[in-house]
């Protein structure tokens, strides 16, 4: 769970720290920094994806090892492949 409230607190914590310390350094370097919501899709097409693969591994009964696991994600992967209208929608741009 990477976006437990303790992890994103610890990251947060460490950020901070590290942003003081090379707080300087980074204006004469003209840098900004962006804070991003810890889970965002809209910014990253690639998690509807992920959100797709997931769903079609785990709608038929489970992988009892890595073998058979590695085949289903292939085997989804290639329905994808030979489906490019299905794979567009995963990527059009959504509001």
């Amino acid at each position: 769970m990477q976006n437990g409230i303790i992890h994103t607190y610890l990251l947060t914590r460490q950020l901070n720290i590290l942003l003081r310390v090379l707080g300087s350094r980074l204006t004469k370097l003209d840098s900004e920094v962006f804070f991003l919501p810890a889970y965002s899709p809209e910014l990253n097409p690639d998690e509807y994806l992920n959100g797709d693969l997931k769903t079609g591994v785990h709608s038929k009964p489970p992988a009892r090892d890595t073998s058979q696991l590695k085949k289903k994600v292939c085997s989804h992967m290639k329905t994808l492949q030979k489906s490019p209208a299905r794979a567009k929608i995963l990527y059009r741009k959504r509001d």
